[in-house]
């Protein structure tokens, strides 16, 4: 427990303690929280700080201070930097304020991705994409690439091992993106599911096949967490940080992309992360009853 009142907002602020441990600091007093996150301009950090009302989720969204710093008003980088957030910050608040609004809830995970993909804008001007291996994503064959996937969407009912996979592809700009879930118990499961999934020729020559996965012992020790990129820097990362706040363990996550030919920047991100939770949360069937301390229906029937 952190000490502040309001259960959700504890909640929250402990699984992003143990996500941001390094440059997340709380202060229970106001309540808030400030994030440091670091710029490739070395030293300079985007500093975000989040006030919490007492109305908050349920009725008030957390109230952003976003700065540079340290300030430094003779750095031509810092000064830069400080014009094009200025000019950007009206927006970004909109959409962090738009993102509560649209259903309010506990959004600060939320919050911190999409504040990252901005810091990911402030630096790169232009996606970098590897070479690819499975080419430009022909979006004609889109309803072939549906049929293939049912084959996943079925295998709900096979239990242990069985991947479900998004029922719809997620589209920007031509790249493509789904999601698939697959229960385990221990890293070589891991490599069994990955191959199993990798059948699928279409799967196995996409432009990347994102992937993360927690595991737990009976009692809810965690015992090992891992994640691949797969080329996509940073993806795996932020794949497995949502897993961590959604307390989604023994299960195998995996976002499978196509690239279209057009940079996306920092949305492909946003997009990877989405695409799974949408899965995780209309699956949760799948996954929740095999997390450490809960009985199967066949347990609870006896």
């Amino acid at each position: 427990m952190t000490g502040i009142l309001n259960p959700e907002l504890d909640d929250e602020l402990q699984a992003l303690s143990s996500i941001y441990s390094d440059s997340l600091t709380l202060n229970l007093e106001i309540p808030s929280c400030t994030l440091l996150l670091p710029l490739s301009i070395h030293p300079l950090f985007l500093s975000i700080q989040l006030h919490f009302p007492s109305t908050y989720p349920s009725l008030s969204p957390p109230i952003p201070l976003i700065s540079l710093e340290p300030a430094d008003h003779t750095n031509i980088a810092y000064l830069n930097l400080a014009a094009d957030l200025q000019t950007r910050l009206p927006a970004l608040t909109a959409e962090l304020h738009d993102l509560w609004a649209e259903s309010p809830r506990v959004v600060v995970f939320e919050w911190f991705e999409v504040l990252q993909g901005f810091v990911d804008s402030l630096i790169y001007e232009e996606e970098e994409v590897p070479e690819e291996r499975g080419g430009v994503v022909d979006i004609a064959a889109l309803e072939s690439l549906k049929v293939d996937f049912k084959v996943y969407e079925d295998a709900r009912h096979a239990g242990f091992g069985g991947f479900v996979s998004s029922r719809e592809p997620l589209i920007d700009r031509k790249s493509v993106f789904v999601a698939h879930i697959c229960v385990i118990d221990s890293v070589d499961s891991v490599l069994l599911a990955l191959g199993d999934l990798k059948r699928d020729r279409k799967i196995a020559r996409a432009t990347h096949n994102i992937s993360a996965y927690i595991l737990a012992d009976s009692s809810g020790r965690i015992t090992r967490r891992d994640c691949d990129d797969d080329g996509e820097t940073a993806a795996g990362k932020r794949l497995l940080q949502m897993l961590e706040l959604m307390k989604v363990w023994n299960c195998l996550v995996v976002v499978t992309r196509w690239y279209g030919g057009i940079n996306l920047g920092p949305k492909r991100f946003a997009h990877i992360n989405n695409v799974a939770r949408d899965l995780l949360e209309v699956n949760k069937d799948v996954w929740e009853t095999h997390k450490p301390g809960k009985k199967s229906s066949k347990d609870r029937k006896k």
